[in-house]
């Protein structure tokens, strides 16, 4: 993947994938399956994914808890 300028070192960074939906799954979840391929082929990693339900106390706990 091109960076922007070559003359900066790379620095891989550590990341959470969070999908909401009512109807995904992680089978129907593309979204965020192109998500982690394409971190984790830049040469980033992905620490956590989940898909939660629209709802905003569960997102909220989700985050809450990987912010901990």
């Amino acid at each position: 993947m091109p960076r922007l300028d070559e003359n900066i070192a790379f620095v891989p960074v550590q990341l959470a994938i969070l999908t909401v939906s009512d109807t995904r799954g992680e089978e129907e979840d593309t979204s965020g399956k192109l998500l982690v391929e394409r971190a984790t082929t830049a040469g980033h990693r992905v620490l956590k994914r989940e898909i939660v339900p629209d709802d905003a106390e569960h997102i909220l706990r989700v985050l809450q808890a990987w912010i901990a």
